[in-house]
């Protein structure tokens, strides 16, 4: 990890001199102090104070050319804890791009994505910068390659075919994967309208390597779909597909091979909203694939999403890493729903599931307000039974002068395991941001998080006190 963020400020500093690109950079040093209440997250009458000091390298780099586009927003710190000693590393590594080989047609996207993810969706979690959740946490790093053709035959259709490798590494309690899939698809043009059909195709092939006495779940998917779509208007279009999924998974009793079927619709009632909808059956499960975006105001967006997925292992943090997108007015890495990368973690859960989410999302700027609120439902089916987490999370930031920002966060969380157990997570949080130069900052924050639960060795209560200060250049 340290060696990627390496590599980033690497190629960052060298790249002018490549492809003729514009690129710009931020850089970033900072450290801080935290003390916690509770710095091992354990139930009342066994906590434990501890103190945090962490040193922090941050880099922000754009590059944009004609065939080359490259964003990072990636930092490392150097951590230091007075409840166990030594040093750890824990890095918030992420880094996409795409190449554009032959004008118009074929490309290459990569992605580089290396984090601390929760062991569990339903590990106990700091709400501070105490680093007190560190045995719940595993280093997790994706990297993905994806060179794809694409090509207009005239008004009468488009055509997709995409190859994607990806590698994973996972440090000690979860598996390492690699991950191969190829997809086809051919859509129907404007000269066939109103009637617009789409043949896809789609191999996966998920090969995990087991680790630390942990069973594979390897799994082999092909899927073939036919779908169509009926214009009744500009505005409005129904919308159908069947197809058939062939699932070969060695450690799931389940058959989840079978004919999958979808009704739906598209609307486009004005020029600020996007609605499509679709109800079905996939994998031996119903399934909901929807999207709305509604632009309430030019400043104020809101995102409501539904998708379906087979999910094996820690797959669904490398699908999710490669939906990862640049936001357009912010610059940001962003997921499909529109929050900072990151913003919501929710943790890891071995096995092979499918995987209903449901995710709404309200992001607003206004210069010296921001909003962000983002909440997300799983509902995972697995052979052995099924869990859910929802977790919610918000924060409001207000620019109180050219010196003195405030921002105000929140995060709920709540598990139904498959243990039966449930737990609730809650935590409020305040920071205050002061600009004492052009370049220098110093911050203090303050973190209160509670988790409540059906088994009381579950629960904790943590403060979390920081101060701390951060240098550009």
């Amino acid at each position: 990890t340290a060696a990627g963020l390496i590599s980033l400020l690497a190629a960052s500093a060298w790249a002018p001199y490549a492809w003729s690109v514009d690129w710009q950079a931020t850089y970033s040093i900072g450290s801080s102090l935290s003390l916690s209440s509770n710095a091992r997250l354990r139930r009342e009458g066994e906590e434990e104070a501890g103190g945090t000091a962490r040193l922090t390298l941050g880099a922000v780099a754009k590059g944009t050319g004609r065939r080359l586009k490259f964003n990072t927003n990636s930092s490392i710190s150097l951590i230091s804890r007075t409840i166990t000693g030594g040093a750890d590393v824990d890095q918030r590594l992420r880094a996409i791009s795409s190449f554009e080989l032959l004008e118009n047609q074929v490309f290459v996207d990569g992605n580089f994505t290396s984090t601390r993810e929760l062991i569990s969706s339903a590990s106990p979690i700091s709400g501070g910068d105490a680093a007190a959740d560190r045995d719940q946490r595993t280093s997790v790093t994706s990297i993905s390659l994806s060179p794809y053709w694409q090509r207009r035959y005239g008004r009468w259709a488009q055509s997709l075919v995409r190859y994607r490798h990806t590698e994973v590494i996972a440090e000690g309690g979860t598996n390492d994967s690699r991950n191969d899939s190829l997809e086809l698809q051919l859509v129907g043009g404007n000269k066939i309208a109103p009637w617009r059909p789409a043949l896809t195709a789609e191999a996966v092939n998920n090969n995990q390597r087991a680790s630390a006495g942990r069973t594979e779940n390897d799994l082999t998917r092909f899927s073939i779909a036919f779908g169509n779509q009926l214009a009744l208007s500009r505005r409005y279009s129904l919308t159908a597909s069947i197809g058939y999924d062939k699932v070969d998974a060695s450690n799931d009793n389940r058959d989840l091979s079978g004919v999958s079927w979808s009704l739906g619709t598209i609307m486009r009632p004005g020029p600020r909203t996007n609605i499509s909808f679709s109800f079905g059956q996939r994998f031996g499960e119903p399934a909901i694939e929807a999207d709305m975006r509604y632009e309430i105001t030019p400043r104020l967006s809101l995102r409501l999403q539904a998708t379906q997925n087979l999910n094996s292992g820690l797959q669904r943090l490398v699908n999710d890493s490669n939906l990862v997108t640049v936001d357009p007015l912010t610059g940001e890495l962003v997921t499909p729903a529109g929050v900072p990368a990151g913003f919501v973690n929710s943790g890891i859960n071995a096995g092979i599931s499918v995987q209903q989410t449901f995710e709404a999302s309200l992001v607003g700027d206004y210069g010296r307000n921001r909003i962000i609120v983002s909440a997300v439902q799983y509902q995972r089916e697995f052979d052995d039974g099924n869990d859910q987490t929802t977790r919610v999370r918000g924060s409001f930031t207000r620019t109180l002068s050219p010196y003195l920002s405030v921002t105000a966060s929140s995060f709920y969380r709540f598990n139904s395991l498959r243990t039966a157990v449930e737990t609730q997570t809650l935590n409020g949080r305040l920071d205050l941001n002061y600009r004492i130069g052009p370049r220098a900052t110093v911050f203090s924050g303050y973190s209160f998080t509670t988790r409540l639960s059906d088994d009381a060795n579950r629960e904790y209560v943590e403060h979390v006190g920081t101060v701390g200060g951060r240098v550009t250049f």
